[in-house]
This record gives C-alpha cells, sequence and structure tokens, in this order.
C-alpha cells in the first residue's frame, strides 16, 4: 500500500482524501482535485516499471566503483556518493510509498 500524500494531514486527513475524491459530489472535492492534480489516487497502485526504469538510470549513473587516492578526490567522490544516496533513498522512499504531491518540493 502507497502512503498518504505528503501535508495531507495525518491518518484523519488520508482517510478524508480518499473519501472526497472518491464522491465528485463532495463539497472538497473540486478543491482537493485542484490541489492534488487529479481526481485519481489508487493506494493500492505501485508502478513497478517506472520504479525498476528510474533505478537502472540511477544505477547507470552511479558512484564509481573504487574510491580515488587523493584525499581532494576522495572528498569530492564522497561527496558524490553521498548525493547519490540521498537521490536512491528518496527514489525508493517515492516510489514504494508513494504519495508525493506532484505540488510538492
Amino acid at each position: 500500500m502507497r502512503c498518504p500524500p505528503e501535508d495531507i494531514g495525518g491518518p484523519w486527513g488520508y482517510q478524508q482524501f480518499l473519501e472526497v475524491l472518491a464522491d465528485p459530489q463532495h463539497e472538497r472535492h473540486d478543491d482537493l482535485v485542484k490541489w492534488w492534480g487529479s481526481d485519481q489516487f489508487d493506494p493500492n497502485h505501485i508502478d513497478k516499471p517506472a520504479i525498476e526504469q528510474a533505478l537502472r538510470a540511477l544505477a547507470k549513473n552511479g558512484p564509481e566503483k573504487s574510491a580515488p587516492k587523493h584525499s581532494a578526490s576522495a572528498a569530492a567522490h564522497a561527496g558524490g556518493l553521498l548525493n547519490w544516496l540521498r537521490q536512491l533513498l528518496r527514489l525508493v522512499l517515492v516510489c514504494l510509498f508513494g504519495g508525493a504531491n506532484p505540488h510538492a518540493a
């Protein structure tokens, strides 16, 4: 199951989000559709091909297999590795748990 979108208001806000999106007659439906960017949200959907494609792209541009021997180069390599790991973690969290609001920074 996917996690709720960011800034949804916790478990209660998430439940209300699902109910409002599912009910076009709800008074807040149009507002939430505008905020979310769609009237669709499937909490059980995980886009496995998109996850695999993103992971392949990240792996292709991944860190070098061996660290440089010079301290300045080693520091640059460590910084690049840290940045790559941050990207990987963000990708995994978003893809596996989903729920990223397209309007969130």
